[in-house]
């Protein structure tokens, strides 16, 4: 029986708030981190898409729960429930492109780890019904109802019976389900004969399995949707709820697959950085030396092999000067000789003490401190053993 203090819409809300964090937190950094490493593909593009259609979706249920969404329809006015059914109409068209982006990125991900050509062929029929079986919902929702408005205003005369909207979302769900499974078993078994570590594989796996959990969501979603249509307002939120935890297990299994390029990417930043610092901090101490005017003679006495310095006989000093140097390798350890340059020195004369840092080649220094030089995974495509270099990605 209806309770007038039934609301789930505070549930939607901090789900959708989460969901909304993790999936946006996640895409950015995977779109930055391809795109610094000149990575970008069709799988990032994809999930951007989704993630994009997401902030659409989760907007308007912010705005539906305003009105009262998650509450029994007997307690709503009618020109709320009326404007919580539009709502809710817009999240149904987010909603299954979402899903299809998503499992398309994945596929996506799978052929520039490992592109044969029965793999290929196999992917792309599922990419072909993945998009018809998307089409077909979102043609009736668009089409079941003449005018459209008659679908949230609830002139069940103008519009089809509403079990054909349903059983389009059962038969979108099944081939949805059916997709989740060979997108999460299939990169398992590519990833698990790439040249990785026993433990990378088995995180790997851990973080693509997380489709595994969106498969389940989704099939709660389908349920929860059944044949009624009195009180959409209480049903439809339930069923957005759950769709919200399949978008996020979703989303976040995808890009958390690749946390090895985050890692990557980001330690050898911090080396990049340390490096500079410590070359910084090098040459800064070699521009703060000068000449060291203490082994001059005492004022007012007579040095005869020294004389006075001027211009003119600075030349004849060069036997008297040394050089004190100090490398700086490259991994910021420092080593430090006295190379005499002439014999006959005194203590009379004017030591000047020169200090120089020596680097390697700008070239190897890029590879090494932030540009990555040719990144492995344009290689992941190639024909002569995609394996190890696609390891990489991970």
């Amino acid at each position: 029986m209806a309770r007038e203090d039934d609301d789930a819409g505070p549930t939607l809300l901090v789900i959708s708030i989460v969901v909304l964090i993790l999936v946006l937190s996640t895409t950015v950094l995977r779109v930055i981190v391809r795109a610094k490493r000149a990575v970008l593909g069709g799988d990032d593009y994809t999930i951007a898409a989704a993630s994009l259609l997401t902030v659409g979706r989760v907007t308007c249920q912010f705005i539906s729960v305003g009105y009262g969404n998650g509450k029994h329809r007997e307690f709503l006015s009618v020109d709320d429930y009326q404007y919580i059914n539009f709502l809710t109409w817009l999240t149904q068209l987010f909603l299954f492109p979402i899903l299809c982006l998503l499992k398309v990125s994945v596929c996506l991900l799978v052929l520039r780890i490992k592109n044969t050509r029965p793999l290929r062929y196999g992917l792309w029929a599922l990419i072909t019904l993945l998009v018809i079986t998307t089409l077909l919902p979102e043609i009736v929702l668009l089409a079941e109802c003449s005018p459209v408005s008659a679908y949230w205003t609830s002139q069940a005369d103008k519009c089809w019976n509403p079990n054909v909207r349903i059983y389009s979302i059962y038969l979108q769900t099944s081939v949805s389900v059916f997709a989740d499974v060979v997108c999460t078993l299939l990169p398992v078994a590519v990833v698990w004969n790439l040249t990785l570590s026993l433990q990378n594989k088995i995180a790997v796996c851990a973080l693509m399995s997380l489709g595994v959990v969106s498969t389940a969501f989704a099939c709660v979603r389908a349920s929860s949707l059944g044949l009624s249509v009195s009180d959409l307002s209480w049903v439809y939120c339930w069923a957005a709820i759950w769709g919200n935890i399949e978008l996020g297990f979703g989303i976040l299994g995808a890009n958390l697959a690749l946390t090895r390029t985050y890692y990557d990417f980001f330690k050898r930043g911090l080396d990049s950085i340390t490096s500079k610092t410590r070359s910084t901090m090098g040459k800064s101490h070699s521009r703060s030396g000068g000449y060291a005017l203490g082994s001059m003679g005492k004022p007012g006495k007579s040095h005869p092999s020294s004389g006075a310095w001027d211009g003119s006989n600075s030349a004849n000093k060069s036997s008297q000067v040394q050089c004190r140097g100090r490398q700086v390798s490259s991994t910021g350890s420092e080593d430090t000789d006295e190379i005499p340059l002439g014999v006959g020195t005194s203590s009379s004369g004017i030591k000047r003490e020169i200090e120089f840092s020596v680097e390697a080649d700008s070239r190897s220094n890029y590879r090494e401190a932030g540009g990555w030089g040719p990144d492995l995974e344009r290689d992941a495509t190639r024909e002569d053993g995609p394996g190890r270099e696609a390891g990489r990605m991970f």
